[in-house]
């Protein structure tokens, strides 16, 4: 058996595999003496059935997969051997070879090899780092998050615009009188300050507990039907039918009061052995802590510009498209997807392109992933999700499982592996590259990440 690597324009490498009968002949003749052995077939014993027979009916199918065997582990020792580094899948040629009737056989594959990376990484390379400006406008946030999160709800008798309000929803007629078989809803919670009718929020203007208010759910809430449809505790179809005025007799007011500063609430937010005492000490440590935050935030928009820096490093290469894409149509296809288009096409090149700058210059810096580095990924991302629904302090177990499980479904683990990577790398760089530190204001950082983001 011999094996060949060339390269050809554009970017393609092509592997040339040949086999004679001396190659396979004697793994086909064992395969078959072994078929012969255990074969059932009607007028012979058991392992009695000629050799022959056995050679004409299955002697094809095992020379073809003995074939297919050889020239796998062929190519993929070729591609190995040649540090051949290619996008997609070797593609083989059409060949009109004869399985059963011939003895020499001779495969092509072509494989649209991958782009070529040449970035250096030193004290040349000027690399943006911006840090952001903790002022008093900053602390001052940071202490209505706090306050607001160790605050209360109250009951009150007059409702201030950002209260919520509980109460009776029951359907009118036209005349304004409850209308019969109408609508009873008990325990609606409704948010004012969230209409998107002006009009209809003017109505809850300094209400009172026990007022009863005239309003019409369905504009209130820029007519959604969705909406309308949760308030109702109905379906979309049944909520249709409910468009009209209701009145809503107000049984309850809540009102937010944030926490009050003092020793309790240091204590809650510090632990039970701080040392701060008033607020000059407080602002100080909330000053310290934000500033903590931010530095991992300027990190993260470091990775995000050395992203940007391999981008634009990596440029526009040449691809071998008429053997890329087709490979890229055939994944779309067994995903179910919509067929590729020049606009997708050029999308998953670009993405391409770019993962390949990245693992090559990780490996050009000796940067390499764990498993312990993927998980860790994997739970930050999980503990940044559910903080954004609220769930900001999850058992360390629980937040293990839950990654764990994500990582096991779909492409999750491939996505999170080159975050991880990222992250390393962009680390690793830190340290190598001239950093031009600049500093920002939280607004104007923000804007940089979400640009970057882009």
């Amino acid at each position: 058996m011999n094996s060949t690597f060339v390269t050809e324009e554009p970017r393609r490498g092509v592997v040339t595999i040949s086999l004679v009968k001396e190659d396979y002949a004697s793994s086909v003749e064992k395969t078959l003496r072994k078929l012969r052995q255990e074969i059932n077939m009607p007028g012979f014993r058991k392992g009695m059935v000629p050799a022959a027979l056995v050679a004409q009916k299955y002697g094809a199918s095992v020379k073809a997969e003995e074939l297919n065997k050889l020239v796998g582990d062929s190519l993929i020792k070729t591609l190995q051997e040649n540090k051949v580094s290619y996008i997609g899948n070797p593609v083989m040629m059409p060949h009109s070879q004869d399985v059963e009737k011939d003895e020499n056989f001779s495969y092509t594959f072509r494989v649209a090899l991958a782009p070529e990376v040449n970035i250096a990484i030193d004290k040349s390379v000027k690399l943006p780092f911006h840090k952001v400006k903790v002022d008093d406008a900053l602390i001052d946030k940071a202490d209505e998050e706090m306050r607001r999160r160790y605050g209360k709800m109250e009951q009150t008798e007059k409702a201030l615009p950002e209260d919520s309000l509980r109460g009776l929803l029951v359907e009118l007629a036209e005349d304004g009188n409850p209308l019969e078989g109408g609508l009873r809803v008990e325990e609606v919670l409704l948010l004012p300050n969230t209409f998107k009718s002006e009009e209809e929020k003017a109505k809850f203007a300094d209400a009172n507990l026990h007022q009863v208010i005239r309003f019409n759910p369905f504009k209130a809430d820029g007519e959604e039907i969705v909406l309308l449809a949760n308030l109702l505790r109905l379906s979309k179809e049944e909520a249709e039918a409910h468009k009209g005025d209701f009145n809503f007799e107000v049984t309850a007011i809540n009102h937010f009061v944030p926490a009050e500063l003092g020793e309790d609430f240091y204590k809650k937010l510090f632990g039970e052995d701080t040392e701060i005492k008033d607020e000059k000490a407080y602002r100080e440590e909330l000053g310290k802590r934000r500033e903590e935050e931010l530095k991992h935030a300027s990190h993260n928009l470091f990775a995000n510009t050395l992203v940007n820096f391999i981008k634009e490093k990596m440029g526009q290469p040449v691809i071998d498209d008429e053997t890329f894409r087709p490979f890229v149509a055939e994944v779309q296809k067994n995903n179910k997807e919509e067929e590729v288009t020049d606009e997708s096409y050029k999308a998953i090149v670009d993405y391409v392109v770019l993962t390949t700058g990245i693992r090559a210059l990780a490996d050009q810096e000796g940067v390499a992933l764990t498993e312990e580095e993927v998980m860790a990924e994997m739970r930050r991302s999980v503990a940044m999700r559910m903080a954004s629904f609220g769930y900001g302090d999850i058992p360390e177990e629980l937040l293990g499982d839950i990654a764990k499980r994500q990582l096991e479904e779909g492409n999750v683990r491939a996505e999170v592996e080159l975050n991880a990577l990222v992250r390393l790398l962009a680390e690793d760089v830190l340290e190598k590259v001239t950093l031009e530190e600049k500093e920002v204001s939280m607004d104007e950082f923000d804007a940089l990440f979400h640009s970057d983001r882009a």
